[in-house]
């Protein structure tokens, strides 16, 4: 849904802003689902989790698959395409490998303070 909200808002308010803007409101997000891990606020975690995700969706989640076809001249654009799925889906792969193992000897709280 937010998605759609991020398509509307890209043509008025610009990408540079709704980036920014979406990075900041996901950082303060992050640092409150530390704060609610660490005081086993779950209802409050909920919540966080919720609007990092909405942020997510009108920012940085589908403005990149905007920005980088244009960063690129046309006879690069489809191999540099691909080397930045790679490596999207690379990290992606890696924090889902590392991250049980920095809950595990950092804690929860710490583990989100990492990603923050």
């Amino acid at each position: 849904m937010f998605t759609v909200v991020g398509m509307y808002l890209i043509d008025t308010a610009g990408r540079k802003k709704l980036m920014a803007v979406g990075s900041g409101l996901m950082v303060l997000f992050v640092l409150g689902i530390s704060f609610s891990y660490a005081n086993n606020y779950q209802l409050l975690m909920l919540i966080f989790v919720m609007c990092f995700t909405s942020c997510f969706a009108f920012s940085m989640g589908p403005i990149p698959w905007i920005m980088i076809p244009e960063l690129f001249p046309t006879y690069l654009r489809g191999r540099a395409t691909g080397i930045c799925t790679v490596f999207l889906w690379g990290t992606s792969w890696a924090i889902g490998q590392f991250a049980p193992m920095l809950i595990s000897s950092i804690g929860g709280m710490g583990t989100f303070l990492v990603f923050a």
